[in-house]
């Protein structure tokens, strides 16, 4: 490591620091950039489970100051443990070593956390990480696609199936409802990790939960499908957007339109709201919901690949 490199433990203070890298590097490529501030990380890593001096590293380089930071959680996937982990360097300070100093600290963490893997998403539009990651052994396993429409408002408004239900849902009361739905759904999803209760009831404290956005639909009395959307804004400019955070339907009550019904319910409450766009993101081998966005107006705009590397072959 050059010796004018060091390595920091995350601190709550730090989290302007980590916004500041942040915004440099996603600023100069990611097309849905959006500017984070100090209070975004501040509230992420002040959540239950999060330990922010174990999971979040900063890099410092003498006379320049914070360069790079990196984070790493472990995750249950399929009963085994994981390790997922993210670094940024400022373009300013690449090809220096704070990238590869962050990612050896980063898999040592993740080793002595017994995780069997270790898991990366990298955005398609960054080439150079994609290189990083490959030269370390890594390997590409799945894609997640961003989708966006940016005129829900051109959203023609369709009839719900007259045996479809919608209500929302309220997550002290139908918290358990949500969970075994939800992981009914995708427990066989390659990265999904199991939700709770309380998953549910720790979101909706967070300032991106919005309680008309959480959507159930019934029928015979029995929850066969559901949505969650959240908003996101901008922390320098007006630039509130929907985000469809997970939407799903049991596999007994599928093509039956229950799933366009509910989602349709939701982007029109979005528009009540004064919400023109909406972002989502779909696995890339679920080609008929892909098709089902397409329709309803949505456009691709990049691919998140998923990395991985076995740590009990390294």
């Amino acid at each position: 490591m050059n010796s004018d490199i060091s390595i920091e433990p995350g601190k709550l203070d730090h989290c302007d620091e980590i916004a500041r890298i942040y915004n440099a590097v996603s600023s100069r490529d990611n097309p849905d950039h959006v500017d984070l501030d100090g209070e975004y990380y501040r509230a992420g890593y002040q959540t239950p489970g999060v330990d922010v001096e174990d999971n979040v590293i900063l890099v410092r380089i003498s006379g320049a100051g914070y360069v790079g930071y990196g984070t790493v959680f472990k995750s249950i996937e399929q009963e085994s443990p994981v390790s997922r982990i993210a670094l940024k360097v400022h373009p300013d300070f690449r090809k220096l070593g704070v990238g590869s100093t962050i990612f050896n600290e980063l898999i040592r963490k993740a080793k002595s956390q017994r995780a069997q893997k270790v898991v990366s998403y990298i955005p398609d539009f960054r080439p150079s990480a994609i290189e990083f990651a490959e030269k370390r052994g890594m390997e590409p396993v799945k894609a997640w696609i961003k989708m966006s429409n940016f005129d829900i408002g051109a959203i023609p408004v369709r009839a719900t199936p007259p045996e479809l239900t919608i209500r929302e849902i309220h997550p002290s009361e139908d918290g358990s409802i949500w969970a075994d739905l939800q992981n009914e759904i995708f427990s066989d999803k390659i990265g999904y990790n199991p939700v709770t209760s309380e998953t549910l009831m720790k979101f909706s404290t967070s300032d991106r939960f919005v309680s008309d956005f959480a959507l159930f639909g019934y029928v015979d009395g029995k929850p066969v499908v559901y949505v969650l959307g959240t908003k996101l804004a901008s922390s320098t400019k007006d630039d509130a957007r929907l985000i469809i955070d997970g939407v799903g339907t049991k596999g007994t009550h599928r093509r039956k339109g229950y799933g366009l019904a509910i989602l349709l319910e939701l982007l029109n409450r979005a528009k009540t709201k004064g919400y023109s766009r909406s972002d989502l993101v779909v696995i890339d081998d679920e080609e008929a919901a892909r098709q089902l966005y397409l329709k309803l107006g949505y456009t691709e705009r990049y691919r998140r690949i998923r990395y991985e590397l076995d740590l009990l072959e390294n």
